[in-house]
């Protein structure tokens, strides 16, 4: 979907696909992301590179798809708006997924007590790299809309709202204490 957008925005050509590569691999506001995403999918479990993914993927969703979309259409974007009603339907079905399979490996018969504990030690390393490397994004964002998206703000409540999650789920990390940029 991502690039057919792309395609459509530069008039058929692949200009914005290039353009937004570009970014993604030269932007140094984006690096740290992009260096946890390549760390999680070169993880050799599949089980960790799911779980830092959907860590920043909770943090980064929410901020992005729902919070700024206020923004937008007070901007004059009502498109962007168009766009994020398919990724936050997206992002609720995929939550319903994983909150499952977090419980199911919570509640598993046989290795329940053993994957909550390696659970809780991988929110623990995880979600402070996660903050750490969605920051440079969300303070982007609140210098290119004026401070007014509150996009800082929203990441840090996200991150609580993660952690309050995994605990109503039964895997509950060590750490409670943010992570500053």
């Amino acid at each position: 979907m991502l690039s057919r957008v792309g395609i459509s925005v530069a008039d058929g050509t692949d200009e914005a696909l290039t353009a937004a590569k570009s970014f993604w691999v030269d932007d140094p506001r984006l690096q740290p992301l992009r260096r946890l995403v390549e760390e999680l999918m070169a993880d050799g479990d599949w089980a960790v590179g799911v779980m830092g993914q959907d860590l920043v993927d909770q943090i980064l969703y929410p901020v992005l798809y729902r919070r700024l979309d206020d923004a937008a259409i007070i901007g004059g974007a009502a498109p962007y708006s168009l766009v994020t009603q398919h990724l936050i339907a997206w992002y609720a079905d995929q939550r319903k997924w994983l909150d499952a399979l977090y419980q199911a490996w919570a509640t598993d018969p046989e290795h329940g007590a053993a994957n909550v504990t390696v659970l809780g030690r991988w929110l623990d390393e995880w979600l402070p790299r996660a903050q750490s490397a969605t920051a440079p994004l969300l303070e982007s964002i609140d210098q290119l809309l004026g401070g007014d998206a509150g996009a800082q703000e929203a990441g840090a409540a996200e991150v609580a709202d993660i952690r309050e999650r995994f605990t109503a789920l039964g895997l509950p990390g060590t750490q409670t204490e943010e992570v500053s940029s």
